[in-house]
């Protein structure tokens, strides 16, 4: 399951929480610099799956070997 808050107040509000089946065990997640997207590494697929923030929706994905263990994205957004 997959939550995301509004923490632009003092009390941080749930907008949006998600089952995100097809995919388990998430070692790392990572926001892009332009708040958009969720990157996130699963142990299953093998790849760093992105996610639109505003409806939690896969919108890519990033090949890796097994396992990911970590996201990472550059300041300009530009490469994962």
């Amino acid at each position: 399951m997959a939550y995301v808050y509004d923490a632009s107040t003092a009390v941080p509000t749930l907008t949006l929480s998600k089952s995100m089946s097809g995919s388990d065990d998430f070692e790392d997640m990572t926001i892009t610099p332009d708040g958009t997207r969720l990157l996130a590494a699963p142990g299953w697929p093998y790849s760093i799956q992105a996610f639109q923030l505003s409806a939690l929706s896969s919108v890519a994905t990033y090949p890796t070997g097994a396992y990911p263990i970590a996201t990472a994205v550059t300041a300009d957004g530009n490469f994962v």
